[in-house]
């Protein structure tokens, strides 16, 4: 994509629908939901507490870590920095129950946390580990090698699994599932994040308003349209998004495909 987007869609406050109507504020997440935000940078430790303030999270679930500022974080420094800390967090609070093995996987059976906000100023990337690449100790894609390389919000969102060996992709659980309260498989990872403190400020405070008020509008989706440039990669993703526009369609939600800016 041309830019790097916030969110699929963006309502335009010119539209006709109102989207209040039956929706309450999930406060009573609060207790289930773990902040995470980088000590390295004082923005991403004030938008963690302004968050945990306006939406009644415990301040014993905010959780820092002395991380890279960079947007890129090494696969070492990942596991020793974030996901070990983390774990031993998890295990310490009690937040996990006895694991469960199955097929040499170690799968938490119940988690206390199950919603996990990522804030502005953590990695984004995990690069790959040439070391473990050269020896074939990983893998995470079948079919590419050994390469371990991985998004930090999927690889808290499957904390609880234990595998033997970085071996593809897993089974997302909330993929078209309608269970509220979350899955003991998988954390539900959100990002709350943006080229700077204001614009990520505003991801929070732009959502509570809606909640307040509803919400009017149009949704908007960045097509790429890029791929005569870059490669036809890009025609699955902009077959996504028209897919999503489809849905809306069909919900009643006007869509706006924006495929020239």
């Amino acid at each position: 994509m041309r830019r790097i987007l916030i969110f699929l869609f963006l309502f335009l406050i010119s539209g006709t629908l109102n989207f209040s109507e039956g929706s309450e504020p999930n406060d009573q997440y609060g207790e289930a939901t773990l902040v995470l935000y980088n000590q390295n940078i004082a923005d991403s430790r004030k938008l963690a507490a302004y968050y945990s303030k306006v939406r009644n999270i415990p301040f014993a679930n905010l959780v820092g870590f002395k991380c890279p500022t960079t947007e890129i974080i090494s696969r070492s420094d990942y596991e020793k920095l974030i996901m070990t800390p983390l774990k031993d967090l998890f295990q310490k609070n009690h937040w996990w129950e006895s694991p469960k093995v199955k097929d040499s996987e170690k799968i938490s059976l119940k988690s206390k946390i199950k919603f996990v906000a990522i804030i502005y100023g953590m990695p984004l990337k995990i690069l790959s580990d040439p070391v473990r690449r050269k020896s074939g100790n990983s893998g995470t894609i079948r079919g590419h090698g050994n390469n371990d390389a991985s998004s930090v919000d999927s690889e808290i969102a499957c904390l609880g699994i234990e595998l033997k060996r970085l071996n593809g992709a897993i089974s997302n659980p909330y993929f078209r599932s309608s269970k509220a309260g979350g899955s003991p498989k998988s954390l539900l990872v959100s990002r709350i994040d943006g080229p700077d403190f204001e614009n990520a400020k505003r991801l929070i405070d732009d959502a509570i308003a809606v909640e307040k008020t509803g919400l009017w509008g149009n949704a908007v989706l960045d097509i790429a349209n890029l791929a005569q440039e870059k490669g036809q990669a890009y025609i699955t993703g902009d077959r996504w998004l028209e897919n999503c526009g489809d849905f809306y369609h069909r919900a009643g939600i006007p869509v706006i495909n924006d495929r020239f800016s």
